[in-house]
């Protein structure tokens, strides 16, 4: 089951790629999820709004870079030679990704804590 779902990532995007396109854009985030996860000994829980943030803002991240590939979105456009309109994807693709890493980075500190055990000694 996906952290989040294609009607979550249009909410927080506004994208309009078709469902299968995001379906497998979320996949792919997820994916990448599960892999820091594993790296940290841990399995993601489907539900978990930390996961499902991260998994949104990895697959904007993902939506941003696939429009700067396809040149739907370039880092700055020349309107007749006196004006020019600048947009850094690189830096959109970078603010989500640190939102996804830090998203995936509360999930894995809860649930460290949660599996930890407290020992009191008397003394």
């Amino acid at each position: 089951m996906p952290y989040s779902l294609p009607a979550d990532v249009v909410l927080e995007s506004g994208t309009t790629l078709d469902e299968g396109t995001l379906v497998s854009l979320i996949a792919k985030a997820d994916n990448r999820i599960d892999a820091v996860l594993r790296d940290s000994g841990l399995t993601g829980t489907t539900g978990d709004s930390d996961l499902e943030v991260a998994s949104v803002h990895f697959t904007i991240a993902k939506i941003v870079d696939r429009s700067r590939l396809t040149n739907e979105r370039t880092n700055s456009l020349n309107l007749g030679g006196d004006l020019t309109i600048g947009n850094n994807t690189q830096n959109e693709i970078d603010y989500h990704e640190g939102l996804g890493r830090e998203a995936v980075g509360r999930y894995i500190a809860r649930t460290r804590v949660r599996g930890s055990r407290i020992r009191r000694v008397n003394g």
